[in-house]
């Protein structure tokens, strides 16, 4: 080897070494945190949207022809304000028809001593009261048929309304047999309304053959007879009267209108439904929770809520129905999940929320308040034990095991290994080493 050859050799093993004693003196740069103590909790994290937990439909009161107001939905209705209108022309023409007869039959009252008997009368009565006979032999027949059916419908009602006080069915589940029991409710008392009717028909029917039998001049007879026409008359009239009292129909609340169900003018029978409107006082929360995170959620557990609907904002609620049945939902990706509803309770008099809003809500099953926390991403498992890197007082790197609390997405309770202060380097790679000098970015 000749002299210039070692000379070279020699420089380059002199500045190797100068670089290794640099880097090895100057430390790697790393990210740190401190030991701090602050609130930990676990939760339960999950999509939701705003529901109205009461809603109201509305029914026509009698039959008819119905005339809708132009609603549509997500309109806002106020208490008082008209629903809906009924055609009521046939019903006036029926009106004047019974005071044309009234006054008819006041006048046959005045000339009562001049009209006689006759025996086409006897025979019209006989009639008359063939045929009521039968007409209440045919509602009793219908009555007994529909009073059957409304006992176990009326059962059920009344053990489904127990059912919707203990939370244990929904109120749309309810308001089906709700509707299917009022509307059978109806259909009873208007059918025994008609016999009522046809009696009083027969009742007169038959005083006005007993008399026309026992005394063809008896005109006191036949003036009571007018009489009690005239009573049968006002009596329809007053029906009549009053259904066209209800045939303006008003709210009885204020609320958005969920559903439309008639848009143009149509004939309905009584308890058919016009509109379905929604309380903004009873906005709730619903969330569809994984079956097997639900042993984990009680009542009354507070609920951290946030979201784009509320500005990003967090606020709080709390879990106020957990439903008893589940259900089978399929997941964005396509698989099938078993799920629970959960309705949370909380003040939406600041945000104003409508129904349908979509929100993020975290249930927190569990919480620890002012223990010693560490970002997630400064632990890691050494050997199947918890540790970090902590960075000792000659700045170098220490490895620590540590005892974890609580441990959610974000954060962890240190339990033991550390204390408060203490600096712990973040995200920490396979390269770092017990030993190895560090610079670290001070938090």
């Amino acid at each position: 080897m000749n002299k210039k050859s070692l000379l070279i050799g020699v420089s380059v093993v002199v500045i190797g070494l100068g670089f290794y004693f640099n880097s090895k003196n100057a430390g790697v740069t790393l990210e740190t945190i401190k030991v701090s103590r602050s609130n930990i909790s676990n939760y339960i994290s999950e999509d939701a949207k705003t529901i109205l937990e009461r809603e109201y439909l509305i029914y026509t009161p009698v039959d008819g022809i119905v005339i809708p107001n132009e609603f549509k939905e997500g309109d806002f209705i106020k208490k008082g304000q008209i629903i809906a209108k009924f055609d009521n022309y046939n019903r006036f023409e029926k009106l004047n028809s019974l005071k044309s007869k009234k006054i008819e039959l006041n006048a046959m009252i005045e000339g009562v001593d001049s009209v006689k008997t006759k025996k086409e009368d006897i025979d019209t009565a006989r009639i008359r009261i063939k045929q009521a006979n039968l007409n209440i032999q045919e509602y009793k027949k219908q009555k007994k048929l529909i009073e059957l059916d409304f006992k176990q419908i009326e059962a059920e009602y009344l053990r489904n309304k127990k059912l919707l006080e203990q939370q244990a069915i929904n109120r749309n589940e309810f308001e089906k047999i709700e509707k299917s029991y009022k509307s059978l409710q109806i259909n009873l008392q208007n059918l025994k309304n008609q016999e009522l009717i046809e009696l009083d028909n027969l009742k007169i029917t038959e005083l006005s053959l007993s008399r026309l039998q026992k005394g063809l001049n008896d005109n006191e007879f036949q003036r009571k007879i007018y009489n009690e026409q005239i009573s049968q008359i006002n009596n329809e009239i007053n029906i009549i009267d009053q259904d066209i009292n209800k045939t303006s129909i008003r709210s009885q609340f204020s609320g958005p209108v969920l559903e439309v169900y008639i848009k143009d003018k149509v004939s309905l029978f009584s308890g058919s439904k016009i509109l379905k409107i929604g309380d903004l006082n009873t906005i709730s929360i619903q969330s569809d929770i994984l079956s097997e995170e639900i042993p984990q959620i009680k009542i009354g557990m507070p609920v951290e809520i946030s979201g784009k609907a509320i500005n990003n904002n967090k606020i709080m609620g709390k879990v106020s129905r957990i439903y008893p049945m589940g259900f089978t939902k399929i997941s964005a990706l396509g698989v099938e999940q078993q799920r629970i509803k959960v309705i949370i309770h909380f003040d939406n008099k600041k945000w104003n929320l409508r129904p349908e809003t979509n929100l993020d809500i975290k249930v927190i099953t569990e919480e620890h308040k002012n223990v010693l926390t560490l970002p997630e991403r400064a632990i890691f498992k050494d050997k199947e034990k918890w540790s970090v890197f902590l960075v000792n007082s000659e700045n170098k790197l220490e490895l620590k095991e540590v005892k974890l609390g609580l441990k959610n997405e974000e954060n962890a309770e240190i339990i033991k290994g550390l204390s408060i202060n203490q600096i712990i380097v973040l995200d920490p790679d396979n390269k770092l080493k017990e030993g190895i000098k560090v610079n670290y970015t001070k938090e």
